[in-house]
């Protein structure tokens, strides 16, 4: 068939084309299926609002981490170019399989080691604890 010719052709041919029968016991069953999946009972609208809101708590969770995770708080100057030259260098003399910027990218996790989150001490000094109570 030519893109040219006219279609009717093809229409009538499609049209008069003989179908399977739909009548028989598999007709049955897929009307008693569509049946039992539309009367299956929905979920609950409460079950429905707690997983919206757990949903928003962890999306709150996650961004409140990645903010925090981002934030400059200027707890340590950034190292001295010079200081992880020399870093570098004895991470090279110590692992010669290190490759250079392996070398850097461990020189700026050991530099960064002053930079992390402040955290509250949980031990006491006996010094201190003697200093407080004397003033």
């Amino acid at each position: 068939m030519n893109p040219t010719e006219p279609t009717d052709d093809l229409e009538s041919e499609l049209g008069t084309r003989p179908l399977p029968d739909t009548s028989g016991p598999y007709r049955q069953r897929v009307l008693t299926a569509m049946r039992a999946e539309l009367a299956r009972p929905t979920v609950p609208d409460i079950w429905r609002f707690a997983g919206l809101a757990a949903a928003a708590v962890l999306l709150a969770i996650n961004f409140s981490m990645s903010v925090a995770n981002d934030a400059d708080f200027r707890l340590a100057e950034r190292p001295a170019p010079a200081a992880l030259t020399a870093t570098v260098q004895e991470l090279r003399a110590l692992s010669p399989d290190l490759s250079e910027d392996e070398a850097f990218r461990h020189a700026l996790l050991l530099h960064a080691g002053a930079g992390a989150a402040p955290v509250p001490e949980l031990h006491a000094f006996p010094t201190r604890i003697l200093l407080n109570k004397e003033q």
